[in-house]
């Protein structure tokens, strides 16, 4: 499926001349990373408030396509003091509510609903502990579908909205379909439709509705409301109160393992959220006193075949995840001397191990995500260290009291890029979970820069050769990505000048 014209973008697009960037020096390097103190806010490669960034941009029309993405307006966003958390945020602007009330056996038969459901846990469990089969096929399903049957659980306006979200997203995530379809826009506009049909005191099927709202629209290439609604899932979660510990309210057993992995799970949503759009995330400011989960709860209650958020994941989230963000958009940061102590910790962490002999989707994605995590994480920590590398000496940065970062930050951009590339195909998955293809964005930037701004830098890959890598995997994986679309890098050329040019046309 090709995305052509206005029907999937409204912004601009943009052609970034790596050369004539280059010989602008420190304003070149401002632009690309950020400027002075406020490094984690600025710039390119930098996360940002809007998803559009300018440098240098000469105006260029595609013959083929006319691609852009959502801005992300962070003033749009929730704010807690007049916030109403009785009413469910506002739809976006493209979704059209149905007038009527909705009647699920009549739009899809129990059979394909359970399907759906199946192919959402069976996609993305490696991704996220949000909902589980027993909560959706054995609870949800028949409340809706046979409401007056005895002993089931009833059934609120923002149950069925959660359900039809599931299964929105897994029409999204069905190999088997084309990436973005209608089926997928019809339940979603049910499940908005279902949600907004009432004020109703928030519980945790209202806060896990909106993440998974927050997963649909980010992978249907609607940045802004991604994020807004996961904001929303954010402040829900702590007006219910379930960023407590559950022992606090006397909870044990099964119970308090899913509330601590749920809460594990957003926080962890939030923070990667954070370091992309630069916005310093209420994680850092509020207390939670949630305990991280142990590795005997998650042998005793975690039925996934895959765990990918796990006791594992909570504790890399507690240790490192949450100081290095807080590092990273912190007004004041810290020296270099805890960077490099971050830096130490991070590495010193375990990866766990996944059998390569185990060939199911999820266990397959498990792998993919642990090859790659460790250098996502720290690409972020060093970005700021990385451009100050360049600013002390663009032409041979080994030299700066930074060298480290600069040599740590284009290391992890190749491991990521590498690992992108080895599980990336037509019909993969990859192609479908956007935040792979955003940090996969910013590890190119890093890349190009170094192949153009530093071209004495003697590094093995070459940068040059990596660069075209990216272009190349971005174009080979357009058809069935909005994100890698909205990043594609068409070409890149050679100056048959003094030095060497790379010239991307991107959108972004």
């Amino acid at each position: 499926m090709q995305f052509n014209g206005a029907s999937h973008f409204d912004a601009r697009h943009s052609v970034f001349n790596f050369y004539n960037l280059k010989a602008k020096g420190k304003q070149t390097l401002d632009r690309l990373f950020g400027n002075g103190d406020n490094v984690a806010r600025t710039g390119l490669l930098a996360p940002s408030d809007s998803s559009q960034t300018t440098m240098e941009i000469e105006p260029k029309s595609s013959p083929n396509q006319t691609l852009t993405v959502p801005e992300i307006d962070v003033s749009s966003f929730p704010q807690p003091e007049n916030h109403s958390y009785y009413s469910f945020p506002p739809p976006p602007t493209s979704i059209v509510l149905e007038p009527d009330p909705i009647n699920l056996r009549l739009v899809s038969p129990m059979e394909r609903a359970i399907a759906l459901c199946d192919i959402l846990l069976a996609r993305l469990v490696w991704m996220f502990s949000i909902v589980s089969r027993d909560y959706l096929v054995d609870e949800l399903i028949p409340a809706v579908y046979y409401p007056n049957r005895m002993h089931s659980r009833t059934c609120s306006p923002h149950d069925l909205a959660l359900l039809l979200t599931a299964l929105a997203i897994g029409v999204l995530v069905d190999l088997d379909l084309e990436p973005h379809n209608e089926a997928a826009q019809f339940y979603i506009r049910l499940a908005w439709s279902a949600a907004g049909s009432l004020r109703a005191v928030p519980t945790i099927s209202t806060v896990k509705c909106l993440q998974l709202m927050s997963i649909y629209h980010g992978m249907a290439g609607n940045k802004s409301d991604s994020h807004r609604l996961l904001i929303s899932a954010w402040q829900r979660l702590h007006h219910i109160n379930f960023h407590e510990d559950p022992f606090i309210r006397g909870i044990e057993g099964k119970e308090a393992y899913d509330r601590r992995a749920y809460f594990w799970n957003l926080s962890e949503t939030i923070l990667w959220q954070s370091l992309m759009t630069g916005s310093r995330p209420s994680v850092l400011t509020t207390s939670n006193d949630c305990n991280t989960l142990s590795e005997q709860d998650e042998k005793d209650y975690e039925k996934r075949e895959a765990v990918g958020f796990g006791a594992w994941s909570s504790e890399f989230t507690s240790q490192c995840f949450l100081p290095v963000t807080n590092a990273v958009l912190d007004p004041n940061p810290p020296d270099y001397k805890a960077i490099l102590a971050l830096d130490e910790r991070i590495r010193a962490f375990p990866i766990p191990s996944s059998s390569p002999n185990n060939r199911d989707l999820p266990s397959i994605m498990q792998r993919f995500i642990y090859s790659h995590y460790r250098e996502q994480v720290l690409m972020f920590l060093h970005r700021d260290s990385f451009k100050r590398a360049l600013t002390d000496n663009r032409m041979d940065p080994s030299i700066s009291t930074h060298s480290y970062s600069f040599t740590t930050t284009y290391e992890c951009a190749c491991v990521i890029l590498d690992s992108i590339n080895l599980y990336a195909n037509a019909k993969s998955l990859v192609s479908r979970v956007w935040r792979i293809w955003t940090h996969l964005f910013c590890a190119t930037v890093i890349i190009g820069a170094v192949a153009v701004l530093s071209p004495n830098a003697n590094f093995e890959p070459c940068p040059l050769l990596k660069f075209k890598d990216a272009c190349a995997l971005f174009e080979k994986t357009a058809k069935a990505s909005i994100y890698a679309s909205s990043a594609l890098f068409l070409r890149v050329a050679r100056s048959t000048r003094q030095n060497k040019s790379c010239q991307c046309v991107m959108w972004m």
